[in-house]
């Protein structure tokens, strides 16, 4: 008996529904909306950084990230615009191991220098429990202490060096702590998974902002991730705006379906 193969044609049930599936359309405005601008490298002067400002809130995008020492540079620039000023805690100190009280009032000054939302790195792969105890402690001091002042608060997961289970874990308790934004990924560039984003997601309050560290490639694979549930991005600003805009002169960028599309 010969074997019988399943073809899918376009006229199969299961590729029938897939063609009419409605997909939600993603405009240049909402790609440019998702993107942050990382301008707190060694290499911006003053100058590049008014002009990295300037070229965020003409794009519209959705922060500039800066150093400290920029913050009342970039809230000036950015003033009546949609772009927010954001900047990091303990910069210049990579031990984690920072007291609450210290980043509490460091956070207090900052979003009185015009920081919109300030951001806080742990690192869960530490000390298992005792770190996970010193990241709620910190978290929760410095929501606490801006929160009164209309200012937000990131947490920014460094998952170098971490299990999964030590991930998710972390991502549940600070998701819990009323952050704004919650940002994964290896700071050693790293490369993310699909599976790392879904339990990042999973973990978090639908309230609660997804950011993955490593800069994107592509569109399409912003609209992916997008479609998994991230809504914040790093990347080659230029050209992803470029080709956002390229790829609608064909059609309409479209977020694609998971379990569907991929």
């Amino acid at each position: 008996m010969a074997e019988q193969r399943h073809v899918l044609t376009r006229d199969s049930p299961w590729m029938r529904a897939r063609v009419l599936l409605d997909r939600e359309v993603v405009s240049r405005e909402t790609v440019a909306g998702a993107l942050e601008h990382r301008l707190f490298g060694p290499e911006v002067d003053r100058g590049r950084f008014q002009r990295g400002c300037d070229y965020a809130a003409d794009a519209g995008l959705a922060a500039v990230v800066c150093r400290p020492e920029h913050v009342s540079i970039a809230a000036r620039r950015l003033l009546g615009s949609s772009t927010a000023t954001v900047t990091t805690l303990g910069f210049h100190d990579t031990t984690r191991l920072q007291d609450p009280a210290d980043l509490a009032a460091e956070a207090l000054e900052l979003v009185a220098a015009g920081a919109s939302e300030v951001a806080l790195v742990v690192a869960p792969g530490l000390d298992r429990q005792g770190c996970l105890h010193l990241v709620q402690e910190q978290v929760e001091a410095v929501v606490d202490a801006v929160a009164p002042a209309g200012g937000k608060v990131r947490v920014m997961l460094n998952t170098t060096d971490t299990s999964k289970e030590q991930m998710t874990e972390c991502t549940a308790l600070v998701g819990g702590l009323g952050p704004s934004l919650v940002q994964g990924g290896s700071f050693r560039g790293d490369r993310a998974t699909f599976s790392q984003i879904e339990a990042m997601r999973h973990c978090l309050p639908d309230r609660v902002l997804l950011k993955w560290t490593q800069p994107l490639r592509s569109v399409e694979m912003m609209l992916v991730s997008m479609a998994l549930g991230v809504d914040r991005f790093n990347g080659d600003i230029p050209a992803l705006l470029e080709s956002a805009k390229r790829s609608t002169r064909i059609a309409p960028l479209k977020l694609p379906v998971h379990g569907v599309d991929f």
